[in-house]
Order: structure tokens, then sequence, then C-alpha cells
């Protein structure tokens, strides 16, 4: 399966702007971030594993995709949220809360607002890179990444694009 049977040339133009949109950054990023990818060694020090897909971007990406490990996939899901962080969707929604609010350094909520709701894009994004890169989901999962691309991503493309341009006034007000 490819993003050439789900998307029109217009439509992938779009997403790659979209992506375009978001500064780049020299921060190390690890792209799948969440509890079950995080270890303690026997000195009591976080280990992260899983490190298939670490580079160097927006820290965007890294916080995106924790938040939809650890907030969206419990809210779909509850199963398949605790199988991906191994906690109830309750106790994976604290401990986002917590995350963020210690890695922003505030308890602003207007401030978190607004980085949640960019972490809510990516996550959107996110669920539109499973089309183009893997092939291990049946047909059906594809349709509904594309369908939902379209609706939450495409359709709203001059909106994640201006939020990604002003996206540092957020992260260093």
């Amino acid at each position: 399966m490819t993003a050439e049977k789900y998307f029109s040339e217009s439509e992938k133009n779009k997403l790659i702007r979209i992506i375009e949109a978001i500064p780049d950054r020299d921060t190390f990023i690890h792209n799948d971030l969440h509890t079950q990818n995080v270890m303690i060694n026997d000195r009591k020090e976080l280990m992260l594993i899983d490190m298939a897909e670490i580079t160097c971007g927006h820290p965007i990406f890294d916080l995106g995709c924790t938040y939809m490990t650890m907030v969206f996939s419990p809210k779909l899901n509850g199963k398949l949220g605790k199988s991906i962080t191994g906690l109830s969707g309750k106790d994976s929604k604290r401990v986002w809360d917590q995350m963020l609010s210690r890695y922003l350094k505030t308890k602003d909520r207007k401030r978190i607002a607004s980085v949640e709701r960019l972490c809510k894009y990516m996550r959107n994004l996110r669920l539109a890179t499973l089309i183009s890169r893997t092939s291990v989901f049946p047909a059906i999962a594809f349709r509904v990444c594309a369908m939902w691309t379209k609706f939450f991503v495409i359709a709203h493309a001059e909106n994640y694009m201006k939020a990604f341009e002003e996206i540092d006034s957020v992260f260093h007000p």
C-alpha cells in the first residue's frame, strides 16, 4: 500500500508543505517516546529503548508522538492504550500532563493548551505517515488513516502551516 493510492498529487503537496512549515531544529528526538520505551537501569537512571526512529528535529515531533500514544490511543481504545503505555487511560493522561508541564517549565494552562493543540496537529500528521511508512495494517486501516488525514489535516492545511510557522512563540514565549 502506498500514499499514492489514497492521496492526489495536490493533497500530497499540502502534506509536504505542512511538514516544511515546522522550523528546523538540531534537537535530539526519539519519535516513539512513551512509557514502554523508557527503562530504569540499576543506578536508577532513565534509559530510552527502541531507537529505530531517532533523528534531529523540532521537539514537536516527539511531543506529538507522545501525545498520540499517551492521550489519543487510550481514548480511542482503552486496551490499545494500555498495550502501548502499560498504563490505564487515566494514569497515562496524568503522566502526559505532568511531563508536558515539566517539559515546558510552566503550569500556565493557556500555554500548555497551545502546545497541546500543536501536539494534536502532529498526532494527525503521524497518522497520515502510517499510510506511507508501513504495509502491515489491513486495507481498512489505511482507508481510515486516509480519511482522517483528508478531514483533519488536508482540509485545514492553512491552519496547520500558520500554527507551525508561529510554533516558536508558543515554545519560547
